[in-house]
């Protein structure tokens, strides 16, 4: 909504007051990421799917702490989010997430309750 005043500095360490106006800022683009919401939970994990690649489907590989796939999400785009975990039983597991050449892998933990 407004603008942006940089003041650059001499080598002194005093402002040149020489303002500069900056009337746009441009959107940098999403990098490939995973946000992991409710880590660690008792119920569900939400994972949202983070990527300015928005043409090319994600992959989502969940493994229990043994290496084993317990499930498999294929198709998914960015900006999904997706939850998981309301089966699992209490422990550690790791999201394996995949776009292209891209690659996340992030721990989830399910707590038991007490």
């Amino acid at each position: 909504g407004g603008s942006i005043v940089i003041h650059k500095v001499n080598g002194n360490g005093t402002s040149a007051r020489q303002p500069e106006a900056v009337d746009q800022i441009q959107d940098a683009p999403v990098a490939f990421n995973v946000k992991v919401f409710g880590n660690p939970t008792m119920s569900i994990f939400k994972l949202q799917l983070q990527s300015s690649n928005v043409t090319e489907k994600i992959t989502l590989r969940v493994y229990d702490i043994n290496g084993r796939i317990i499930e498999l999400k294929q198709q998914l785009i960015a900006g999904q989010v997706i939850e998981l975990g309301s089966s699992y039983k209490q422990g550690t597991y790791f999201a394996e997430v995949t776009q292209g050449d891209q690659r996340k892998v992030v721990k989830l933990i399910k707590v038991g309750q007490d």
